[in-house]
């Protein structure tokens, strides 16, 4: 979650300074929608957050057997069913890669009404 904030911190102080210099600017060389930017670059920190809360349900299969973890890798809703049998220790997981992965499209479609990057 720190490396969350700090990548947000960081990518927002960049899109500041974009988006100074894009009002400073003299001839229309820059093309570059700040806002946009910035939530392009949220968007893809929430999502791969969200992956690795999702790495973590795998890494708990893994912890179980072979089997479980492959099964929770490459068959689709698997890892859903790992996390219904095994809910104590994974629910959180799914919990946060559910809610983060939501928040990450919600950025990227931001991003898109926006005009893109």
């Amino acid at each position: 979650m720190l490396a969350l904030v700090l990548f947000m911190i960081v990518s927002g102080l960049t899109i500041a300074v974009l988006a100074v210099n894009a009002a400073n600017r003299v001839d229309e060389s820059m093309t570059v929608n700040p806002l946009a930017l910035f939530f392009v670059l949220a968007g893809a920190g929430f999502c791969i957050v969200s992956q690795g809360a999702f790495i973590m349900i795998v890494v708990h299969a893994f912890k179980q057997s072979a089997v479980k973890g492959l099964l929770c890798l490459f068959v689709p809703f698997y890892a859903l069913y790992h996390v219904a049998t095994n809910g104590k220790e994974t629910w959180k997981f799914l919990a946060a890669a559910i809610v983060l992965g939501l928040i990450g499209g919600g950025l990227f479609a931001a991003a898109t009404a926006q005009g893109g990057i």
